[in-house]
């Protein structure tokens, strides 16, 4: 797969395979338009497939008191703060305890707050669930009772699918497939000019696509560090809402 090209490569890539002249004086005109879908293809397709190249972990220490956690604040494994994770593209939260990551469970009901009140500031260990709170925050029950210590103890780890990177510079580069969002781009360009190329554009797109994601299925599965069995990942379905009323 040729990921990583810039967003220029791909404008040449896309004219080409649209039959327009590679020429950037001859498409200054339309030079934004054209830029403009290559971008919508590459976040539809990022909206709609589980790459697993873009699955990352990310991390973010439990404080004492503290029942909130806003995922611009995630960390790399480095500890430097990335922010790149997104919330509805989510797949598993832990959180290190005794030396062992144990996943939250995805839910907090009514039932967790009589054993413990968040509300009341009612705090214990380790964290057991967590749930998508407003302005793209993590709700984590209980409210710990100590801060994240040596070892990861009391870190919490995230999995998911990481946000694609800024695509506006000609200097950018695209985080997908650069013939993938080409084809795509292309024919759809064709469509709006009602070409008779459009279909067969497309279809090469569609081809490109079914190999590339076949290629992924047969991809062994996602290892944390290396250490450990691989084990499949499930795709946290729920998109935002704003919060309700505990069951």
């Amino acid at each position: 797969m040729a990921r990583n090209e810039t967003l220029e490569a791909i404008l040449t890539d896309f004219r080409l395979d649209a039959g327009l002249s590679s020429s950037s004086s001859h498409n200054i005109q339309d030079q934004d338009r054209q830029i403009h879908i290559i971008q919508r293809e590459q976040t539809r397709l990022w909206e709609e497939t589980d790459w697993p190249h873009l699955r990352v972990e990310r991390f973010i220490p439990l404080q004492d008191g503290q029942r909130f956690y806003d995922l611009s604040s995630v960390q790399n494994e480095a500890g430097v703060v990335v922010g790149d994770l997104a919330i509805d593209r989510l797949e598993t939260v832990e959180v290190k305890d005794g030396g062992i990551w144990r996943p939250l469970s995805n839910g907090i009901t009514r039932h967790h707050y009589i054993a413990h009140d968040s509300a009341l500031d009612q705090r214990a260990s380790p964290a057991e669930a967590w749930r998508i709170y407003e302005d793209e925050q993590i709700e984590i029950w209980p409210v710990p009772d100590v801060d994240a210590g040596d070892e990861q103890e009391g870190l919490l780890r995230f999995v998911g699918i990481r946000q694609l990177r800024p695509f506006v510079e000609m200097s950018d580069r695209a985080d997908l497939d650069a013939q993938l969002l080409s084809l795509y781009a292309a024919g759809r360009y064709l469509v709006a000019q009602k070409s008779a190329e459009a279909e067969l554009v497309l279809s090469e797109a569609r081809k490109l696509f079914g190999r590339l994601t076949a290629n992924l299925k047969k991809s062994p599965g996602f290892q944390m560090f290396g250490i450990g069995e691989s084990r499949p990942f499930r795709r946290f379905e729920q998109r935002y809402t704003a919060p309700t009323e505990p069951e």
